[in-house]
């Protein structure tokens, strides 16, 4: 057996003297991929070997699909780059991107062909995990999920203090925090 165009990976897959043998199962073989076949028979007299046959294994789904490297760009949008799988199988016909996080899990971002993307708004100082789904025609693989914390952004629904005058020369401040907080607070 051999790779299609490449001698190197010609390999010996069975030796044996047995002459009612004439068929074999070759189960060190990958999804995809165009092998040749040929049978060598030996006598005392001479070798011989038969041309080669050709197949092509069908499709897989994809392995070695890697996490998603992500970047907080600011405080509502997060870059997303990825590679293809180390082991495609096939044809990869589609990426599908999901996103968990601010109250929502599993939502598809990005759907398409394409190696990244930028997703935007995005809630401020939040922790999102995206997780990359890899698709030939014969099934589709997930990799790891990871996380990234979008930018801080300035924090919205401050409200008015209430203040209390305790006496001639004191008086009490209260307050309630941010609506949103869109990271840490810190009061003045």
């Amino acid at each position: 057996r051999q790779v299609l165009g490449n001698p190197a990976t010609l390999t010996t897959i069975l030796t044996t003297s047995d002459t009612l043998t004439l068929s074999y199962v070759d189960m060190g073989v990958n999804p995809s991929v165009r092998y040749q076949y040929a049978v060598g028979a030996s006598n005392s007299f001479a070798q011989i070997v038969s041309g080669y046959a050709n197949v092509t294994t069908p499709e897989a789904p994809p392995q070695g699909v890697a996490a998603p490297v992500l970047v907080a760009v600011n405080s509502s949008q997060v870059q997303v780059a990825w590679a293809p799988p180390t082991q495609p199988n096939g044809v990869i016909v589609s990426y599908e991107l999901l996103r968990t996080g601010g109250g929502v899990a599993n939502l598809s971002v990005y759907m398409g062909l394409g190696l990244n993307v930028t997703d935007r708004g995005l809630a401020p100082y939040t922790s999102y995990t995206y997780t990359l789904q890899a698709c030939t025609l014969l099934g589709c693989s997930f990799g790891l999920g990871t996380s990234v914390v979008t930018d801080e952004a300035p924090p919205t629904g401050v409200g008015v203090p209430a203040l209390v005058s305790l006496s001639s020369t004191v008086i009490g401040i209260s307050w309630s925090p941010p609506s949103s907080p869109n990271g840490v607070v810190e009061y003045m």
